[in-house]
């Protein structure tokens, strides 16, 4: 058991009641949203959960750099237009304007759409020895399964763009 301690989420204790196989998961809440942050296969990786939990301490800042990734990329990133665009082609009129204040994919504003998502999860995962973290976002809890992840390094620089269900 190895406990760390988060400027804006408290203690995590990697435990045995906080692990799901190879992952460490926590459901927490930021301003009252709630979200979750998890931690796939770091076993006991002291120094590497330590860089995680510096990451996590700048965790706005991190929603900021993503949300604005988001809206720079729009026009020219096939996987976020399609996140979109997939939205609109399978949801009611109704809820196309409850969530995005219009029902015309050609017409909605992704400035807009994009302020009004919930903070974000946060997927911390190894490649070759290197943090990598996954920012994902869901538009709507209730109407879609539809993730939106922007893919950092551990400098928080934007690599990558995927969308899971």
């Amino acid at each position: 058991m190895s406990t760390y301690t988060t400027k804006l989420f408290g203690e995590l204790v990697f435990d045995d009641n906080n692990r799901i196989g190879n992952q460490e998961f926590f459901s927490l809440s930021y301003k009252n949203v709630p979200m979750y942050i998890s931690f796939d296969d770091f076993d006991g990786n002291e120094e590497k959960i330590a860089k995680c939990i510096e990451i996590i301490d700048r965790y706005s800042e991190i929603h900021e750099i993503a949300l604005k990734a988001i809206v720079e990329n729009y026009t020219s990133n096939e996987v976020i237009r399609y996140y979109f665009k997939y939205h609109f082609e399978s949801l009611d009129k109704e809820i196309l304007t409850q969530l995005f204040g219009d029902s015309d994919y050609n017409t909605f504003s992704i400035e807009k759409t994009s302020s009004q998502f919930e903070y974000p999860n946060l997927v911390f995962t190894q490649e070759f020895d290197e943090i990598c973290l996954s920012v994902d976002y869901q538009l709507s809890k209730d109407y879609s399964e539809e993730i939106l992840s922007v893919k950092m390094d551990e400098n928080l620089n934007v690599l990558d763009f995927a969308r899971e269900n």
